[in-house]
């Protein structure tokens, strides 16, 4: 069984691999898929703008999903918020 730290690093590893993989491809700054707003990933519930390795992971994750909006929270935050999930 993998240690926390292993998970932690393979985790890193995936991600450094997943953007060399973007670049390679030639998505930059210039092109529809990397949508600016997407370079701001924020949780609007608790202020927090997400920076560092949190902020990388996001934005790939939300560009891989086509997401149009750069907004992450935890369900909890979204339910007392009033806000619902889509299907799908």
């Amino acid at each position: 069984m993998a240690t926390a730290f292993e998970k932690v690093m393979e985790s890193r590893k995936e991600l450094v691999e997943k953007v060399i993989q973007l670049m390679e491809e030639g998505y930059h700054n210039n092109r529809p898929a990397w949508d600016r707003l997407a370079f701001y990933p924020h949780n609007p519930e608790s202020g927090s703008v997400y920076k560092g390795g949190n902020r990388l992971r996001l934005m790939v994750a939300g560009m891989e999903a086509g997401y149009a909006d750069s907004r992450w929270m935890t369900f909890k935050q979204m339910e007392k918020a009033g806000y619902h999930l889509k299907t799908g």
